[in-house]
């Protein structure tokens, strides 16, 4: 999806991007569902694996002179250190600026250690690194980024996508909410249907997205669910951007209850859609309920604190959701500057 965007803005500012992918990304699922239809727009240059060597020599009969923009910085910043400079300099995102450790005093180590690796990619190449941000962070530092977030669904498409789910159990609920994305040990689903099973009949489930896991292990997280009869609706594989977004536009609420840190694009997906957004968990989830203005409500990962959350938060209105707009405009200006670095 990043990717989508800085080509669109390289577009919108007169320019013809170049995309650097690796070893067979043209073919891969994700390279059609985000970037298929530009591919007879742009340049495609591959190279192997993550080697700034490797990049530089796939780029050895090209002339340049901005910076090279890196999507996905993080296992790049150790490399850019130990490898030859790149000519035009670098523009990097890094997507997880925290640590991932379940441990508090682990995990703010490792953000330590990020964070003085970013400063000394900067201070030794001169290189832009960026960090993303929540999409609700509406007062970013010079060095943050918020996601952007996309939505190409309408409302419209949403109640189409809502009235299927409805037809397709006995007795439709008052709510539906969903889990959606790659549905894998970090959603913890468990802990989401024992949450909604706790609050009786009225919320229904959305699990939608490839499985990380056998289905056989994603039905055994559901079975509180199943035990009381609320209704599920499992949409499976992989889902193209409309798909996605449809869905998203269909629900009442999006759970978002992850362990892991770092800014979610599904949030902010919701937030443009005005679908709100019960999150629990990372910090980070936190910090975005707290700067989103009503649209998104916070709690501990414990299925009791998220079933009072949904009970509260499901009959109030969502607030009026941003433009995308200025998302992707300070998504764009900010990684694709054309700032010369010495």
């Amino acid at each position: 999806m990043y990717v989508r965007l800085l080509a669109e803005g390289a577009f919108a500012r007169g320019r013809a991007p170049i995309l650097l992918l690796g070893p067979g990304a043209v073919g891969s699922e994700e390279f059609s569902t985000h970037l298929g239809e530009l591919e007879s727009r742009v340049r495609i240059i591959t190279f192997d694996g993550l080697s700034v060597r490797g990049l530089l020599l796939a780029l050895e009969n090209e002339t340049w002179s901005l910076p090279v923009v890196f999507a996905d910085g993080d296992p790049w910043l150790p490399r850019f250190i130990t490898s030859p400079p790149i000519r035009g300099g670098v523009t990097a995102l890094v997507m997880r600026a925290d640590g991932q450790a379940s441990r508090g005093v682990v995990r703010a180590a490792q953000t330590e250690a990020k964070s003085l690796l970013r400063q000394s990619v900067r201070l030794l190449r001169r290189y832009e690194i960026f960090t993303l941000t929540g999409a609700t962070n509406r007062h970013p530092s010079r060095r943050q980024i918020p996601d952007p977030g996309t939505m190409i669904a309408s409302a419209s498409d949403g109640a189409e996508v809502r009235a299927s789910w409805d037809r397709a159990t006995p007795r439709a609920p008052r709510y539906w909410v969903g889990v959606v994305g790659a549905i894998g040990p970090r959603k913890n689903v468990d802990i989401v249907a024992d949450a909604i099973a706790s609050t009786g009949g009225e919320i229904g489930l959305i699990i939608a997205g490839q499985n990380e896991v056998d289905e056989t292990t994603i039905d055994a997280w559901l079975q509180p669910l199943t035990r009381q009869g609320n209704p599920i609706v499992r949409v499976s594989g992989t889902l193209d951007e409309y798909e996605f977004d449809a869905i998203i536009q269909g629900l009442d609420c999006v759970l978002v209850a992850h362990s892991n840190e770092g800014p979610s694009g599904i949030l902010a997906k919701a937030v443009l859609a005005g679908t709100k957004v019960v999150a629990a968990g990372a910090q980070s989830l936190k910090r975005d309920a707290e700067n989103s203005e009503g649209m998104v409500i916070w709690s501990a990962l414990d299925a009791k604190a998220i079933a009072r959350n949904l009970v509260e938060f499901l009959p109030i209105p969502s607030p009026s959701s941003p433009s995308a707009e200025a998302g992707k405009e300070i998504f764009c200006d900010r990684l694709l500057s054309n700032k010369k670095r010495k």
